[in-house]
């Protein structure tokens, strides 16, 4: 599996509160929203399309 390393400042984290865990937590969940998001409209265009 590849990686990707994105690099968040400090000063955000301190900002928002967070820890590096937790923005990780939170990226991936995001992630995972949209790519399930993105299905959905996908399917909802396949369908209109019949």
């Amino acid at each position: 599996m590849d990686k990707t390393i994105i690099e968040i400042p400090t000063e955000l984290l301190q900002a928002a509160k967070l820890t590096p865990q937790e923005a990780k937590k939170e990226l991936a969940i995001r992630l995972y929203q949209r790519h399930r998001l993105n299905e959905e409209q996908a399917g909802e265009l396949a369908e209109d399309s019949r």
